[in-house]
């Protein structure tokens, strides 16, 4: 049945009743607030703070080098900085647009009382996108608000545009989702016969916004060095099997659900022999979801397929996949009417699950490596000590939040052979990191050096410093977050030694 009018009234859409939405908000705000006040700040929430304090002025963040990402979140810190450096001043935009995504869904979307209460307990509005500070809860935000008002911007094209173009603006995944809505909008509203006025004005305004999105993140990578990631991810898949990217499809309403990890049985690896029966069960669900209108099923699953592909060639992880669940939320809220209820359900059930499987051991103050170097640091008395974070910029972010007496320390760190103006480092190669550890010895040669250094950095951090004597104190395994794991070593430089 195809769509051939909005689905929205013109007054705010509310289903339930007020007093079961609000006390539905209440809680979940409630609780999603306590879990971003709580939690020990993640490396890169700190990277995105110093990467705006290094900023002279808002345009310095219109490119990012080396980043990857559009400037709105950028823009929102960068004005929020000016309110203090304290690292805690970065959860203010995560408090703001988390409670604002759960008021839309609360009090301005279609769907039943148990139906928001399954997709704010979700994986990723409850937890991975949610309580992070990071640029995924303003997009999620920004998605939300046009779905949930999609009958009115036939009235207020421009308005449309640039709220679908915002959602561009937050990061490059969320920039695909949001051009996947733009194309829906296109078709509905050419159904609905709308003026060429209307669609003009509502093309340009959020062709304007993904054209900057896509020219911030381009003009942030030197071509070589796009070229050469590309060609890695080309010959990393050939060594993939198909079915690979189209788990990626069906992961996003996956996360958080332990599928029987680490089981085995006669041999077989139960994870591997259940994971295929998920994602089926996934793709299963979607096509019964859109199958009474399947012009719309199939935007949405090119949309996702988009996601998944650039994600496999060119860029991205597992954690840029949940748009894809952000964006089924938005599709299934604009043809509501026209999706069957049942195996929608069936969808926002499973990334429930995930959320509610996860639930106990995040509610109280979450693992962190920032908290873990902390704890280390003050029981041994080396706040004082000189510190290096070696040699990627996650580490930098670390410090930075140690730096900021975040856990009441005050560590002098030193980050010499980092581009100052750039937090991201700008040293590349073993031998201009090299060079730029022999520097930093010579500078230090009379102190007791400490080096934290990322764990997917150990085997590089060895190449540089070669047969430099090392101690190792300590490495953790933070269990929510592995790539947040880390190695400390210290490094005592002869007298007079410029550093090999």
């Amino acid at each position: 049945m195809a769509i051939e009018h909005a689905r929205f009234s013109a007054e705010p859409y509310r289903i339930g009743g007020g007093r079961y939405n609000l006390v539905g908000f209440v809680l979940c705000a409630s609780l999603l607030i306590w879990r971003i006040v709580s939690h020990a700040f993640w490396r890169d929430e700190a990277q995105a703070w110093l990467i705006v304090q290094a900023a002279d002025s808002f345009w310095d963040l219109f490119i990012l080098q080396h980043e990857g990402h559009p400037p709105l979140y950028y823009w929102i810190l960068y004005f929020v900085s000016s309110l203090g450096d304290d690292l805690w001043l970065v959860r203010i935009p995560t408090l703001i647009f988390s409670t604002g995504s759960l008021a839309v869904l609360w009090f301005f979307t279609p769907f039943t009382p148990l139906e928001r209460l399954a997709i704010s307990l979700g994986y990723l509005l409850s937890w991975e996108y949610g309580v992070f500070s990071r640029s995924y809860i303003v997009g999620v935000f920004f998605i939300l608000a046009y779905a949930a008002f999609f009958g009115h911007w036939r009235r207020h094209p421009i308005l449309g545009g640039l709220t679908l173009g915002a959602a561009a603006l937050t990061h490059v995944f969320f920039a695909m989702a949001a051009a996947c809505l733009a194309g829906l909008t296109a078709l509905l509203w050419l159904k609905q016969k709308a003026s060429p006025k209307e669609i003009l004005l509502f093309a340009t305004s959020f062709g304007v916004c993904f054209a900057l999105s896509v020219a911030s993140v381009v003009l942030g990578y030197p071509p070589t060095e796009a070229a050469a990631g590309v060609s890695q991810s080309v010959t990393r898949l050939e060594h993939q099997s198909l079915w690979r990217p189209l788990h990626r499809m069906a992961n996003p309403f996956l996360r958080g659900v332990p599928l029987l990890k680490g089981i085995t049985l006669a041999g077989v690896n139960l994870p591997s022999l259940l994971e295929p029966f998920f994602d089926l069960l996934v793709f299963g669900l979607l096509v019964a979801c859109f199958w009474r209108n399947l012009t719309v099923g199939l935007i949405f699953l090119i949309g996702a397929a988009g996601v998944v592909g650039f994600r496999t060639i060119i860029y991205g992880g597992s954690t840029q996949d949940g748009v894809i669940y952000i964006l089924f939320v938005a599709v299934y809220g604009i043809a509501y009417v026209d999706c069957n209820k049942v195996a929608a359900r069936g969808l926002l059930a499973l990334s429930m699950l995930g959320g509610l499987l996860i639930l106990p051991q995040t509610l109280i103050t979450p693992y962190s490596a920032s908290q873990e170097a902390a704890n280390i640091i003050k029981a041994r008395g080396l706040e004082q000590a000189t510190w290096v974070a070696f040699p990627d910029a996650p580490g930098t972010a670390t410090f930075a939040a140690l730096k900021r007496s975040v856990y009441g320390l005050q560590c002098q760190c030193d980050f010499t052979y980092v581009d100052r103006t750039r937090p991201q480092i700008s040293l590349s190669s073993v031998q201009e990191l090299a060079a730029a550890w022999r520097e930093f010895l010579a500078v230090h040669r009379e102190s007791e050096v400490f080096v934290l250094v990322s764990k997917p950095n150990v085997d590089k951090f060895h190449q540089i410093v070669g047969d430099q004597a090392l101690d190792l104190i300590t490495k953790t395994q933070p269990a929510l977050n592995p790539s947040e794991s880390f190695v400390i070593y210290r490094v005592r430089a002869k007298r007079g030694s410029t550093g090999f």
